[in-house]
């Protein structure tokens, strides 16, 4: 009998976020599991900005992936002095505050990217336009953003059947309801004065409820205090005005289906610096008071056509027209959904005064869109799946045509039930048509994806003569097709690729079928050499090493051939991009994938190259399970993550990133789980750890946007400062070099790396890549290539060079064109400026 350890996914609320996780669960079940394809990974719809120089716009892009790994996340082209801070939850916030010398558009591309497989990825441009000030109209879309919503203040009972219960015991089915210890529902407080609400939940049957948080304003964060309370801690910045409605639900730890919720209504103010009162304590102004009625045994229902009271926040009349009355939402209900149903409602805003409001959403649902009707309405259109059953609020922000400090929010519910009965039809995707050489032997794999959970048939309609198409016995099938001189396809300038069909059939409905074509070319090798000698061979003399990041899984590429060829011709140093991030190799605590990972170290060995693990410790791409542990016990974990991986490949990997982006962009440390749990020594403690596991290899501390002067750097620079003065055993920094063609400042790098050199450290470039921002900048791209190798060169303590990647075709900046090779494994004029620069 044949096993084999299979992942269901399910959703878990994570008792310190707001927001729901995907978990794993391990269990052995036989062959016959369900296999899913590998789907990209999305966000919410993102819509264009208008904000007057000296106003704040803020908002927020959320990343999730229904195969539960943790998508990659970045902004392309973001403006000087933004931010796009991470939210811990699988989120981030951007913020930016233009001034006058901003005023004209702004284009930034958000780019998600799976964790798996770099080719999957979805991008989306925003378009920010800055006016002056008087000019300002209203925002169409995100914008001045806080992530938050209002709603019922005091205690309620919603019309989810969740009860708010905070004194009086409630019994249900033989079983005690949790109750949720408040001191007040509504909180009063001006700006910048910061704020601890404590938090409990209590159950009389013994077992500690599960507490969870909903609609975190921006900044705020929910923490464990280790004494059985949390807290809400937040303080609100200048411009976070208004009412922010926090929901508060408790879980019965023995029936899931068991659970409480209230309400929490915290109105902020204008700062009041010269107020005695703004040192003290935050006074509630409503007391609690118990609401014991009955709670459903099964999970409730949701009763559509259901409002959810607006809330509205308006600047004192002094300030304002006090004639402008503030915007509303017409008819906006909750709503409920059945799986297999595609649920689409209109949401109109209005104003009593007759203008036109500006509106934007919150926290959209993964894969629904929120279209422009051009009337002033939008149109919420959404078809969950399986993977989405449970209930989702969004909060939607009415702004007032005149004032756009007068708002109003309005959050609903949309709960997806599951009636039975519906079929999901099945998809084929994650195919990117391959490139080979005559020659080489095609390892396509295709895999079909059922949302029911289901394995599809999958068939081939029309293989090359000679191909086979093997079933990998888990829902998955490779053609295999070794090609010769017959099938090339390209000549020339020209290609016409081999077609190959395949067909994914449910295994219940045979008329619920996806088709996919796979362009497959077939190409001369002698088209793909390169003139000179090679990089390595260049780089040794120098004693320089000279390396890429290895894609996921690369020796099961379809074309692996030319791929692993050209990696080992040219380099002499690998990183892996995904493989050893925790995401990927401890999916289960306890539970590793080291195959990928140990195929890469073995094809270091065979080629002659250094081996450079990345990395260790790292506050993203994290799985579930590490996301909502016990804080208690994140340094066990830490160690334990460290031992496995730096035991495992001892005496294989030469160097190692222990801890990875540990820094926000100026330069404070990041507010990462590691940070929560450990603080700032968390560093120190993975460094000590991973030295006594090695004493050999080269550590390194490695971060972003930190090879030029600025905040960060100066941060970096302090850290690795007070670190090496206590005697934590860091031997090299990391520059990450994620550039742009327009990139000129090569002074400021160069004399940068020279500070972190006196400190004593080795200096590594780890991640270059040089982003083009439009067609025709091959040359220019070649000359800030060359320009940073020669600036390494330079630097005695410089020893290596990786860019991330070195083919167009699997980076994470796909659109962008960053590396050595194109698409189609052509060398770029970049690669021939390595070459010159190594050759001097």
């Amino acid at each position: 009998m044949v096993l084999k350890i299979v992942f269901l996914f399910g959703k878990l609320f994570d008792s310190r976020r707001s927001s729901q996780l995907l978990i794993g669960i391990a269990s052995l079940q036989l062959l016959t599991t369900a296999a899913f394809a590998n789907t990209p990974p999305s966000f919410g719809l993102l819509e264009n900005v208008t904000v007057a120089a000296g106003e704040v716009v803020e908002f927020s892009v959320k990343s999730t992936d229904i195969d539960g790994h943790v998508p990659g996340l970045f902004v392309d082209s973001a403006p000087a002095g933004s931010e796009f801070n991470d939210n811990r939850d699988g989120s981030r916030t951007f913020r930016w505050r233009p001034n006058a010398s901003d005023i004209g558009q702004h284009r930034m591309l958000f780019v998600t990217v799976d964790a798996l497989d770099a080719s999957l990825r979805f991008s989306q441009s925003v378009f920010i336009d800055v006016v002056a000030a008087e000019q300002a109209p209203v925002n169409s879309g995100v914008g001045n953003n806080s992530g938050n919503s209002s709603a019922n203040a005091g205690n309620v009972v919603s019309d989810s059947g969740l009860q708010v219960v905070t004194g009086e015991l409630v019994r249900v089915d033989g079983n005690y309801l949790p109750r949720i210890n408040l001191a007040s529902t509504v909180v009063n407080a001006p700006a910048d004065q910061a704020l601890d609400v404590i938090v409990s939940a209590t159950d009389s049957d013994g077992p500690i409820p599960a507490l969870v948080v909903h609609s975190l304003p921006s900044g705020a964060s929910f923490n464990d205090n280790g004494d059985g309370t949390r807290s809400i801690d937040w303080t609100p910045l200048p411009w976070q005005l208004g009412q922010f409605r926090i929901v508060i639900v408790a879980k019965d730890a023995l029936r899931d289906d068991h659970r409480v919720q209230t309400e929490l209504t915290i109105n902020i103010t204008e700062a009041q610096i010269n107020s005695p009162q703004a040192n003290n304590a935050v006074v509630p102004t409503a007391v609690p008071t118990a609401v014991p009625t009955s709670i459903p045994t099964a999970a409730p229902n949701l009763v559509q056509n259901a409002p959810i009271e607006q809330q509205s926040t308006q600047p004192a009349a002094s300030n304002n027209d006090s004639s402008n009355r503030p915007p509303f939402f017409d008819g906006l209900t909750n709503q409920v959904v059945a799986l297999g149903q595609t649920i689409q409602f209109v949401v109109a805003p209005r104003d009593p005064d007759g203008d036109v409001p500006g509106m934007f959403a919150d926290r959209l649902p993964n894969r629904s869109s929120f279209k422009d009707n051009f009337d002033g309405t939008r149109t919420l259109t959404w078809r969950p799946f399986p993977v989405d059953e449970g209930d989702y609020w969004i909060t939607f922000t009415a702004v007032d045509a005149r004032d756009d400090s007068i708002r109003t929010h309005q959050s609903i519910r949309i709960t997806v039930e599951n009636r039975g009965g519906f079929n999901f039809e099945p998809v084929i995707n994650g195919i990117n048509n391959p490139v080979i050489r005559a020659g080489d032997l095609l390892r396509q794999k295709v895999q079909p994806v059922d949302p029911d959970g289901e394995v599809p048939h999958l068939s081939v309609i029309n293989p090359p003569e000679g191909a086979t198409f093997a079933d990998n016995g888990d829902g998955t099938r490779t053609l295999f097709w070794q090609t010769d001189s017959s099938d090339i396809t390209e000549f020339g300038d020209s290609d016409s690729p081999h077609t190959v069909d395949f067909l994914a059939v449910d295994v219940r409905d045979a008329s619920l079928r996806d088709d996919h074509r796979l362009s497959i070319s077939v190409v001369e090798p002698s088209t793909r050499n390169r003139t000179g000698e090679r990089l390595r061979v260049l780089a040794e003399r120098r004693g320089l090493l000279i390396g890429y990041a290895a894609m996921l899984e690369s020796f099961s590429l379809a074309d692996a051939d030319i791929y692993l060829d050209i990696a080992a011709e040219e380099f002499n140093i690998v990183s892996p991009e995904n493989s050893h991030k925790w995401g990927w190799i401890q999916p289960q605590r306890g539970l590793f994938r080291f195959e990928d990972a140990d195929a890469l170290a073995d094809f270091a060995i065979d080629k002659g190259m250094v081996l450079h693990g990345h990395p260790l410790i790292w506050y993203t791409q994290l799985p579930g399970w590490v996301l909502s542990m016990d804080l208690a016990e994140a340094e066990t974990i830490m160690y334990e993550h460290i031992d496995a991986l730096v035991s495992r490949y001892r005496d294989k990997v030469a160097l190692w990133d222990v801890v990875n982006e540990a820094l926000e962009e100026d330069g404070t440390y990041r507010n990462s789980v590691w940070f929560q749990a450990m603080g700032r020594d968390y560093i120190s403690k993975a460094f000590v750890r991973a030295r006594e596991r090695d004493s050999d290899s080269i550590l390194v501390y490695n971060d972003y946007d930190v090879a030029w002067t600025g905040p960060k750097s100066d941060g970096m620079y302090r850290l690795l400062q007070s670190e090496l003065d206590k005697g934590t055993p860091i031997d090299a920094v990391g520059f990450q070099m994620h550039l742009w063609t327009d990139f000129n400042d090569f002074g400021d790098v160069r004399d940068n790396l020279q500070r972190f050199a006196n400190l004593g450290l080795d200096i590594y470039i780890t991640e270059l890549d040089v982003a083009m921002t439009a067609r025709g900048q091959e040359e220019r791209q070649a000359q800030v290539y060359e320009n940073v190798v020669r600036i390494c060169l330079e630097q005695p303590a410089c020893k290596a060079i990786q860019s991330w990647g070195f083919t167009d075709r699997y980076s994470w900046r796909y659109n962008y064109r960053p590396l050595l090779f194109t698409e189609r494994y052509h060398a770029k004029p970049a690669y021939y400026a390595l070459q010159r620069a190594l050759s001097r």
